[in-house]
């Protein structure tokens, strides 16, 4: 039974994959050449692609849910939530200095009440222990 769940699970979070990169971004107003472009999301697409993205956090695939998070991202720049999930990616992934950069800029709004949620716009206490990880691998070098 196990199995068989663990089957559907991954069924799932692959069609999710399919389905958000099927997803064009969309241009704000008419003209392209004056407009940045950037992604975005209804509601649902928010659910299914964060739901994804934690899916491969919280299995260790940081690789894996570093291109979805920075994705979501660009829907929502001010997002410290993201932000600490990228910076984290990127901690476990090894690359101290940009975790750093995301991790320090989600510092600056935690939330004591935090509830992992795509909804949510603070970043975890956590954050601050992962500054202090990499402070201490830095003085280590």
């Amino acid at each position: 039974m196990k199995t068989i769940a663990k089957i559907l699970i991954v069924a799932f979070a692959f069609s999710l994959t399919y389905y958000a990169n099927a997803q064009k971004p969309k241009s704000v107003n008419g003209d392209k050449e004056k407009n940045i472009k950037h992604a975005e999301f209804t509601k649902k697409d928010l659910k299914k692609n964060y739901f994804l993205a934690t899916y491969y956090f919280f299995n260790d695939e940081f690789g894996e849910a570093l291109p979805i998070f920075q994705k979501l991202l660009k829907n929502d720049p001010a997002n410290s939530n993201l932000r600490y999930y990228i910076g984290v990616c990127y901690y476990h992934t090894n690359n101290y200095n940009a975790s750093k950069e995301y991790l320090t800029i989600a510092s600056e709004n935690t939330s004591e009440k935090y509830k992992d949620s795509v909804f949510e716009k603070n970043a975890p206490q956590d954050v601050f222990s992962y500054l202090e990880f990499i402070e201490n691998k830095e003085l280590k070098n």
